[in-house]
């Protein structure tokens, strides 16, 4: 049962992608609905409720308003260079990003800096205590961990 509620998901998705709509061709919802048999009731109800179909699709698609909905070529090459509205950095605003990047990741290697020498001491102290010896084997899994999250973090963002 799951299987084929799973198969009619989707063929109903595929279905949906490929309707013009989801292109954003030139829809027109009136003509759908005049095209449409029912009573008058029905259209005058249908023709209610595809005028604000119609206006939230003309706004989510319009490129006047510079909102909503835009090509793969768009998002994706971002062709509109000089307009560039989906870009959350302006140049200058990037520049001013990376250098305080670099600051903070100055004043984060000088901090890992000084737990690497702290780790050292207590390495070089610990000797022959088996105590001190686990605690400074913790400390430097955990200062191993905290390299790989930074490492990992910049990466990701």
């Amino acid at each position: 049962m799951k299987k084929i509620f799973k198969s009619a998901l989707v063929v109903i998705t595929i279905l949906f992608l490929l309707c013009p709509m989801c292109f954003a061709d030139d829809v027109k919802f009136k003509d759908q609905i005049k095209k449409e048999d029912g009573s008058l009731f029905e259209k005058i109800i249908a023709e209610c409720i595809g005028g604000i179909a119609q206006t939230v699709f003309d706004f989510t698609t319009g490129k006047e308003a510079n909102v909503g909905f835009k090509d793969y070529d768009t998002l994706i090459f971002n062709n509109n260079a000089e307009n560039d509205s989906l870009s959350p950095f302006t140049a200058d605003l990037w520049n001013k990003t990376m250098k305080w990047y670099t600051v903070f990741a100055i004043i984060s290697s000088s901090l890992t800096l000084i737990a690497v020498f702290i780790l050292s001491y207590k390495i070089m102290i610990a000797g022959m205590n088996t105590a001190k010896k686990n605690e400074a084997k913790e400390s430097l899994m955990r200062l191993c961990f905290r390299w790989c999250c930074d490492c990992f973090s910049t990466i990701i963002y």
